[in-house]
């Protein structure tokens, strides 16, 4: 809200320059108050700017006094302008049990007044930082974005053991009082000294800036926007784990954790903003408990989307975070919502209406439960379903290496396969190193453990064909090479958790690991069927690869791309299509494979039939 001409007097703005640069020079920010410093001291956004935080340090941002200031002797939140990057490699905290109002705070027209007028947020990145121990929700909010437009991310976040409302607070309504020249510093102490304070509102006027009776009085509304995602908010592979609601509500509509207000809430239904587009692609929300036995009537949601922009839900695990609310998430009646490959642990949303995904009028009264209640489209029944691996200490032998763990194979070393022949790797499947995967353990009679994942394909005794590792019973027989001991399986682990996630395929579609015969490849049908028209799945998707192995044939290619799942862009086309209609493509991967076939045999019958046309006129 600092609306004044400079937070600090320019001298003092250059004195701070001089100081960021010597921090510059070091290796790492171990203080959050010398990036408002450098930010506050920019003349222009235009430059990108990237700031990386001291790994293994907790930063207690201080609290935010009733004037709307913060001592510099205190540290500042995580502020940033358009253009800007800041990162941590390993465990940076941000630490809200010593009374801080803000942790994050990226709204910079309130945060750094008339130096930064423009709201726009543009190319805004916090990565691989956690947010813990926020618990007076009274008095804190630990994440505020705001803008009108832009975007802002939030990569490989974590925000775990906090008790807010909300824990993070979008709100595009508080920037249009911003730009209507309306200062929420009103209340400002104008005697304090600003050479010797950050400014920023208090929590009240965030979350209730006016009385009801004055927000009935005084509609606002904000900047014509158009119907575009003028301000797009990610979280990529952010985790959101034992988050609790408070006591007592703060925010309108009940208790939320994540809360987007893309609107006044005091607008008529047909003035709301539609500017909004919220992503969450690949997060996690693990053991989120948002009930309240003492209040069993008070309204709670994962996800509040007060907007009727748009909201995407993407590869997204809803696990142990019960709630009580008419969905899991809620969002305005004319949102826009694209969901797919979400994973909703069944029972999870304990809600008073829908599963998964409530629609509610500006006043967050349940529509018509026939059109309110959006399902999880994608009926997964793990989280994240079918990733076809191995972990990365599973062990493949090497012609060159001897045994090594998969982790360190490379494209073009030769691993032993079934037929304990050698064969080049030609691609990875899937290859993720830093990604966390789940595995089936077979504990074996040979002492040794095989992990993979369920719908991946392993040989057992008698059959010629593999079968998903989801189906294998104590006492069945894994196939192992021939001067190999056979491999009882004498117990079987069902779920295991493991870094690093591996798929080699080798030209001939399989490979031996930790002693046992597996496949490359899997088994992605929700249904069993032990073959397709005389073709098993195995075969099916070894014939459907012989195009990729022919590139690799021709070219020798040692280099591969992947998408930011690690699966292969060969086969990641395939593979969704896969999860969305499973039926249906597989129809359309057996006409794939079987056609080549055909147009060859018709292109030989109708040569041999010129030929013998040709051999009649000679005669004749």
């Amino acid at each position: 809200m600092i609306m004044g001409r400079h937070h600090f007097p320019f001298p003092l703005l250059l004195l701070s320059t001089f100081i960021f640069d010597d921090v510059l020079a070091d290796d790492c920010i171990s203080e959050l108050k010398h990036i408002y410093m450098a930010e506050e001291a920019l003349l222009t956004t235009e430059t990108k700017r990237n700031y990386v935080l001291c790994s293994d340090t907790i930063f207690t941002p201080g609290p935010v006094d009733e004037s709307g200031t913060v001592l510099i002797g205190s540290d500042a939140p995580l502020v940033c302008r358009s253009n800007c990057t800041i990162e941590c490699e390993n465990n940076c905290i941000l630490d809200g049990s010593e009374g801080s109002t803000y942790g994050i705070f990226l709204m910079p027209s309130l945060a750094f007044g008339s130096t930064a007028m423009d709201p726009v947020v543009e190319s805004i990145v916090i990565s691989g930082v956690t947010v813990r121990g926020w618990t007076d929700a009274a008095n804190q909010i630990p994440v505020v974005v705001g803008g009108t437009s832009g975007s802002v991310t939030f990569k490989k976040c974590t925000f775990e053991d906090n008790q807010a409302d909300p824990l993070f607070l979008l709100d595009q309504y508080m920037m249009s009082e911003a730009m209507d020249g309306r200062s929420l510093s009103d209340t400002l102490n104008e005697e304090t000294e600003l050479s010797s304070r950050m400014m920023f509102p208090t929590r009240r006027q965030l979350v209730n800036p006016n009385s009801p009776e004055e927000e009935n009085e005084n509609h606002r509304q904000l900047p014509e926007l158009g119907d575009s995602d003028n301000l797009v908010i990610t979280f990529d592979n952010c985790i959101f784990r034992n988050n609790i609601p408070p006591n007592d509500a703060q925010t309108l509509g009940g208790y939320s954790l994540v809360r987007f207000r893309g609107t006044d809430p005091t607008l008529p239904e047909d003035q709301v903003a539609t500017s909004l587009h919220a992503i969450f692609d690949s997060c996690d929300f693990v053991n989120n408990t948002f009930v309240l036995k003492e209040n069993e009537e008070a309204s709670l949601s994962l996800i509040d989307f007060y907007s009727t922009g748009n909201l995407t839900l993407e590869k997204n695990c809803f696990e142990d975070s019960p709630t009580q609310s008419n969905g899991l998430i809620t969002m305005q009646s004319g949102a826009q919502v694209m969901r797919r490959f979400n994973y909703v642990k069944p029972g999870e949303a304990n809600s008073k209406v829908c599963d998964f995904i409530a629609a509610l009028n500006p006043n967050y009264e349940l529509l018509d439960p026939d059109e309110a209640c959006y399902a999880n489209t994608a009926l997964q029944t793990t989280c994240r379903p079918n990733f076809f691996c191995f972990p990365g200490d599973s062990l493949v032998e090497t012609e060159n290496q001897g045994t090594i763990p998969m982790k360190e194979l490379q494209l073009g070393d030769r691993i032993q396969t079934a037929s304990g022949k050698f064969e080049p790797v030609y691609s990875f499947g899937h290859y993720g190193p830093d990604q966390m995967g789940e595995f089936v353990r077979f504990i074996l009679s040979t002492g040794d453990t095989l992990e993979l994942s369920a719908s991946h394909m392993v040989f057992i005794a008698g059959q010629s064909y593999p079968i998903p590792a989801s189906m294998v019973k104590p006492e069945d027989v894994l196939q192992t090479t021939a001067t190999a001991t056979a491999a009882f399986v004498q117990d079987i682990v069902r779920i295991t958790k493991s870094q690093g996630v591996y798929a080699p395929f080798t030209t001939s579609g399989t490979l031996v690991v930790n002693g046992v015969i597996c496949s490359s490849f899997i088994y992605p049908l929700e249904t069993y069927y032990s073959n397709w028209f005389g073709w098993s799945m195995h075969a099916l998707a070894h014939r459907w690869e012989r195009w990729h192995r022919w590139y690799y044939y021709l070219f020798q290619s040692m280099e591969e791309s992947y998408t930011k799942e690690g699966l292969s862009t060969w086969v990641a086309p395939y593979y969704e299509a896969l999860l969305q209609n499973n039926t249906v493509m597989m129809i359309y991967m057996g006409v794939q494979v079987i056609l080549p076939d055909l147009v060859v045999i018709l292109a030989a019958a109708a040569f041999v039939r010129w030929q013998r046309r040709r051999h009649r006129k000679t005669l004749g």
